[in-house]
C-alpha cells in the first residue's frame, strides 16, 4: 500500500518532502504530485476540478499497488472527486482541512470571493505579498516563525495564473450530491484552529460519507500538514493501519 499526497492552493508537491521521507522511514511508500499548473506540471485547458482529478485518477490506476490518497485542502477537494471514479487501486483516502463543497454556490458570493483573493495582484502585488498576507491567517498560534516562513516562501512560487485559475475552479466545486457513494474508508482530518475549513465541517462530511471516521489535531492551523509533520503523518499512518487491521 502506497500514499499519494496532494497539496493545497498555495502549494506545491516539494512542501511534502518532509512527509514522503517520514513514511518511508516507517515502511510506507509515498510520493507526492503536482497539480496542473504547479511545479514542473504542465497546465491543462481548460482548467477544471474535473480534468485534474481525471490526472489524478490516471496516476493511481496506473499503480500496481493500492493507494491511499491523502489530499490537503484542494487537494482533499480532488481526492472527493477521484473517489466518485473509482479507480480500482484507490483503497482509502484522508481529507485534511477540507470541505465537501465550496462554502457558497451564489453567482455573487463566488464573484466577490475571488475578488477579495485576487485583489492585491489586481493592484499589482505579488504572490509573495499574498502569502505573506494570508499565511499568518491560515497557522495555529504556536507554528514557528521558520515554519511560517516556509509556507509563505511555498505559496510564493506558485504563479500568478494558476492561482487564479484555481481560484476559479474551486467556487464551482460540490462533491455533496454525490458523498453517499464514496464508501472507501475515509479519515476526515480537522485542525483545532483552522478557520478556512472548520473542525465542525470535516465532522459533519465524517457524519454523512458512509465508511470515515473524524479526528481533530489540537493546536495546529489549515497548514497542518506543515505546521507538524510528525503530528499529521501519525494520525495518517494510524488510520492506513486501521485499514490494514479491517480486512
Amino acid at each position: 500500500m502506497q500514499v499519494l499526497l496532494l497539496h493545497g492552493i498555495g502549494g506545491t508537491a516539494a512542501g511534502f518532502v518532509p512527509h514522503v521521507d517520514w513514511f518511508y522511514s516507517n515502511g510506507i511508500e509515498a510520493h507526492a504530485m503536482d497539480q496542473a499548473g504547479y511545479g514542473r506540471a504542465p497546465l491543462v485547458e481548460p482548467y477544471t476540478f474535473d480534468a485534474l482529478a481525471l490526472q489524478i485518477s490516471n496516476r493511481v490506476a496506473a499503480q500496481t499497488e493500492e493507494t491511499i490518497i491523502v489530499g490537503h485542502s484542494m487537494g482533499g477537494m480532488l481526492a472527493q472527486l477521484v473517489a466518485k471514479s473509482k479507480p480500482d487501486n484507490l483503497a482509502g483516502m484522508v481529507l485534511a482541512n477540507s470541505s465537501p463543497a465550496f462554502g457558497n454556490n451564489n453567482g455573487d458570493f463566488q464573484k466577490r470571493f475571488i475578488s477579495d483573493r485576487t485583489a492585491m495582484l489586481d493592484a499589482g502585488q505579488s504572490m509573495r505579498d499574498v502569502a505573506n498576507f494570508l499565511v499568518p491567517k491560515m497557522v495555529g498560534p504556536h507554528c514557528t516563525e521558520a515554519i511560517r516562513q516556509h509556507c509563505v516562501d511555498m505559496m510564493s512560487s506558485v504563479s500568478e495564473g494558476t492561482y487564479r485559475k484555481a481560484l476559479t475552479a474551486l467556487v464551482q466545486f460540490d462533491a455533496r450530491p454525490f458523498l453517499s457513494e464514496m464508501t472507501l474508508p475515509t479519515l476526515c482530518l480537522a485542525a483545532e484552529y483552522d478557520v478556512t475549513a472548520p473542525p465542525v465541517v470535516l465532522e459533519k462530511l465524517a457524519e454523512k460519507l458512509p465508511n470515515a471516521r473524524y479526528e481533530c489535531l489540537p493546536t495546529l492551523g489549515h497548514l497542518a500538514p506543515l505546521e507538524d509533520t510528525e503530528k499529521f503523518c501519525t494520525a495518517v499512518l494510524q488510520f492506513i493501519k486501521s485499514i490494514g487491521a479491517s480486512r
